[in-house]
């Protein structure tokens, strides 16, 4: 069977920096999730889900109060660490 070879073969250079933009990414990710979750009254890594973490306003979610104090840094982290995917598979 013949070998088949692609013309997009990834470079050390690219494959590097790749490498380091998904580390950055789960840097950031992890950081601002701590953050966030610690100034979140009563927050719980196995009661609560992570989205709730970027509400901007006070809601009710069934019995739990949706009361993120720092959305603004969690929501930040959720664009860079998409963006720093994205430029990590360019």
């Amino acid at each position: 069977m013949p070998e088949i070879r692609s013309e997009a073969s990834a470079t050390p250079g690219s494959t590097a920096r790749a490498a380091i933009c998904w580390i950055l990414a789960s840097i950031v990710y992890l950081l601002a999730e701590a953050l966030a979750a610690s100034a979140f009254p009563h927050y719980s890594y196995a009661t609560n889900d992570i989205s709730g973490l970027g509400v901007p306003d006070v809601e009710m979610l069934g019995d739990r109060a949706i009361d993120s104090t720092l959305h603004v840094v969690m929501n930040i982290a959720f664009l860079v660490h998409g963006l720093l995917f994205a430029s990590a598979a360019i």
